[in-house]
């Protein structure tokens, strides 16, 4: 379905970042990241595309590309989905073994989104507290 629509519309970025998860789930990572590849060239859309590639890639067991994908996605864009990529990128992190790697990760995550009193940013501490024992 999503080529199809893409025949039509091959500037539809929706349909191609859809394309690339569809692939990814499928189990074929290759052709997941060629199409997120074209997705991330679409005018204004680099942030999300660097975020899908590091999904797919964590959700293929490649911790370290994921890792990079969320740090890459965090460098085009800190504001993106609220700076998530840097909490996603210290999970890819941790899950690799580098417990200490990924506390250092966290801690920019929490450093970026301010010192304000945020009730998110409480919870995601306790989330990642929790994680870490």
């Amino acid at each position: 379905l999503f080529r199809k629509v893409l025949e039509a519309e091959p500037a539809d970025g929706q349909a191609r970042n859809s394309l690339g998860y569809a692939l990814a789930f499928s189990g074929d990572l290759k052709q997941a990241t060629e199409e997120l590849e074209r997705y991330r060239k679409l005018p204004g859309q680099e942030a999300n595309a660097l975020d899908s590639l590091g999904e797919v890639h964590f959700l293929h067991g490649k911790f370290a590309e994921a890792e990079k994908f969320f740090l890459d996605c965090h460098k085009a864009n800190p504001a993106f989905l609220g700076g998530a990529s840097l909490r996603k990128a210290a999970l890819a992190r941790w899950i690799s073994g580098d417990a200490a790697g990924a506390d250092k990760i966290f801690q920019q995550h929490l450093e970026s989104r301010g010192k304000a009193r945020d009730p998110r940013r409480e919870l995601q501490t306790a989330e990642w507290e929790f994680l870490n024992g």
